[in-house]
């Protein structure tokens, strides 16, 4: 999961450094060559040091979680887009 979220940033900041400021086709395919970096990167992580790469995990999980991994737990029975300020959203 990690590293489809790191490819779609990737991506994102791809398109915003060359100005491209559209809808486009976001495909695995098209950028199977970031995922399998991604995932390079993330396995010589784990392979050189266990630790480090737990340490690096769970830091990311405690951070996208906030500081209440139970929300995790309660959020495949809450409404997702509860969560969501659509009517707070920019459109353009």
């Amino acid at each position: 999961m990690l590293t489809l979220a790191a490819m779609a940033i990737h991506t994102s900041i791809v398109d915003y450094s060359a100005k491209i400021f559209k809808i486009g086709d976001f495909s695995g395919n098209n950028f199977s060559d970031i995922y399998a970096r991604h995932m390079q990167i993330l396995q010589k992580i784990k392979d050189d040091n266990a630790g480090k790469y737990h340490v690096l995990m769970h830091g990311f999980f405690r951070v996208l979680c906030g500081a209440h991994p139970s929300i995790m737990a309660a959020s495949k029975y809450a409404n997702d887009l509860n969560v969501l300020d659509i009517d707070g959203m920019p459109e353009a």
